[in-house]
C-alpha cells in the first residue's frame, strides 16, 4: 500500500515535531517536516500527496511556492497563526490552497481536513 506522504514545512520546530508524532500514529499517511522552503525543495523531487504550509513561510516565498509544477497536483493546506486571512482566502478562493487552520490547531481536525481534501481530489481526478 502506497503511503499518503505529507509534507509540513513550517518555521517552528515544536510544531515541526508535534505534526511529526501525531501523524506517525496513522498508518497511511507518510509524515515529512521541513523548516525552511529551501530544505522543503528536496522532497517535491518526489511526489507530495499534501503540503501543509505555515502562513509566515507562504508571505515569505509568496503563493509562486505553492504553483510549481512539482505541486500541480498536491493538496494544499496552511495553517497561520496570524488574524489576517485576506491571502489566505484569496489562495483558497483561486483554488490554490484547499483549507486553512488557525494555530494552535487541532491535529484531529487537520487530520479530518486532509481525508476530506483527499475525497474531493480523488473524486476531481475520476471525474476527468
Amino acid at each position: 500500500m502506497n503511503k499518503i506522504k505529507i509534507l509540513y514545512l513550517d518555521e517552528e520546530q515544536n510544531n515541526l515535531n508535534a505534526f511529526t508524532a501525531y501523524f506517525r500514529r496513522k498508518e497511511a499517511f507518510c509524515p515529512i517536516s521541513s523548516l525552511t522552503s529551501i530544505d522543503a525543495e528536496k522532497y517535491l523531487a518526489d511526489y507530495i500527496n499534501v503540503l501543509i504550509i505555515d502562513h509566515s513561510i507562504l508571505e515569505d516565498v509568496g503563493l509562486d511556492f505553492c504553483l510549481r509544477p512539482a505541486l500541480e497536483n498536491t493538496i494544499i493546506i496552511a495553517v497561520t497563526a496570524r488574524r489576517n486571512f485576506e491571502m489566505l482566502e484569496l489562495a483558497v478562493s483561486q483554488g490554490i490552497v484547499f483549507s486553512y487552520h488557525c494555530k494552535p490547531f487541532d491535529f484531529d481536525d487537520l487530520f479530518k481536513s486532509i481525508e476530506e481534501a483527499i475525497k474531493c481530489s480523488n473524486a476531481n481526478t475520476m471525474a476527468n
